[in-house]
């Protein structure tokens, strides 16, 4: 089981937000990281439902064409991701569908994958446990290496497997980023913020947060920004093209895997396996200077997680990891996550029902204290200048909104009428 020691409240997170933040002049001190568990109350599957649809696409175009019992025959323009969809949930229990699966996962994991020049990779997946069960490994013969590497590839063989089959089925889609793109932008089409990450945007445009790492293709965070009228400043790994530098007026969103609006998404093995050396800098500058709270993320992407561990090791930064509770409660967190946590000195398990109900809590339990703080100090005469909470600029955003909208059924209804004019009479 998970030691009790490294579990903490909503309640222990939100009072090391709020003091940490005091202490230091009133600047954000912990950043966030989203993963695409954040993005599912905004219609957007994750990585398990992404898979699925893959497997799907993978299995039909190995069937015979041209017969009339061709699932193609009722595909139609525009509507792959729905078709795929469909088809998953009818044949899911399918016999010979779950035989193909089958076969072509046996694949995946390799013994000698170490032999074929993957030592370095696995020494990587592995370093959370080598840095404390084998601090001397860097000085051992590369033999006494493959044994002890073998040994943990023989131990966890199946999470492995696990690990790598979002970036297997991709290749298996394509390995074109052509073909990428447009599969992602079928699955983001017509996708908008959730409620939840308007309430997380409100906490970024009131300084409780400054910077959010992201794995998602999407940008819900940005666009929810943008409904309360606050600018965000997104950084991609491709900073040969994009300044790279953090803004200070307003929120930064950094795009760890890319955005598929600008067909740069990383999502084949060769591209997720380390992070960029500037993205790395990044990452580096700001966990040396504060925390990090993630959520809605598993663990299973070696570029993020070895990062993780190593500057865990480098700064000791606070880090609150944020997982399902039923997860935690079962301790069936991913294996990468529990070694982080468990092993790092200031690393803690936040119990969450999901996303939205922790970005909500947070919100209130902030409103709250910045309301009863304002009050305490009109009454003890200490004034009310310092930054806690704005809610001003939301009642304006919220009438701007509503003012686009009034104006858009007027067009509409102005349209319509000059679509139908009155007929002249008899």
């Amino acid at each position: 089981m998970i030691p009790k020691e490294k579990i903490k409240s909503m309640d222990y997170l939100f009072n090391r937000i709020v003091s940490e933040r005091l202490r230091d002049s009133m600047d954000p001190k912990y950043s966030l990281f989203l993963g695409a568990g954040c993005s599912v109350s905004s219609g957007i599957l994750p990585a398990g439902g992404v898979i699925n649809l893959l497997k799907t696409i993978a299995y039909l175009r190995e069937l015979p064409a041209g017969t009339a019992e061709s699932p193609f025959l009722d595909l139609e323009y525009g509507n792959m991701i729905d078709f795929l969809q469909g088809w998953f949930d009818k044949n899911k229990s399918n016999h010979d569908f779950l035989e193909y699966i089958s076969d072509q996962e046996a694949v995946i994991y390799d013994k000698e994958m170490i032999e074929d020049g993957y030592r370095d990779y696995f020494e990587e997946v592995f370093y959370g446990i080598f840095i404390k069960d084998h601090p001397d490994y860097e000085e051992i013969s590369l033999p006494e290496k493959m044994d002890i590497l073998n040994g943990y590839l023989r131990e966890h063989k199946e999470r492995i497997v696990e690990d790598m089959t979002y970036s297997y089925w991709f290749e298996k889609y394509s390995t074109a980023s052509e073909d990428i793109h447009s599969f992602l932008t079928e699955l983001m089409n017509d996708k908008s913020p959730s409620e939840a990450y308007i309430f997380l945007a409100d906490l970024f445009v009131n300084h409780v947060f400054s910077v959010a790492f992201t794995t998602n293709f999407d940008n819900m965070l940005g666009e929810a920004l943008s409904l309360l009228g606050a600018r965000s400043k997104e950084i991609l790994f491709d900073t040969k093209t994009i300044d790279s530098t953090l803004s200070k007026s307003s929120p930064n969103i950094i795009k760890l895997h890319g955005d598929y609006m600008y067909n740069n998404t990383k999502n084949l093995s060769s591209e997720t396996r380390k992070l960029s050396q500037p993205l790395q800098y990044k990452m580096e500058n700001v966990l040396s200077k504060g925390g990090l709270i993630v959520v809605g993320y598993s663990g299973a992407d070696n570029s993020i997680m070895y990062t993780l561990e190593r500057l865990s090791q480098k700064y000791a930064f606070p880090l609150f990891w944020c997982e399902m509770r039923e997860k935690v409660e079962n301790d069936t967190v991913h294996w990468r996550a529990r070694n982080l946590v468990v092993n790092a000195t200031n690393a803690y398990f936040i119990p969450i029902d999901n996303f939205d109900s922790m970005v909500e809590e947070l919100r209130k339990k902030y409103i709250l204290y910045a309301k009863l703080r304002k009050n305490k100090r009109e009454l003890l005469g200490q004034g009310t200048d310092e930054r806690i909470y704005n809610e001003e600029y939301l009642q304006i955003a919220l009438q701007r909104v509503r003012t686009i909208i009034d104006k858009i059924i007027q067009q509409n209804e102005d349209a319509s009428h000059k679509a139908n004019p009155i007929p002249p009479p008899n």
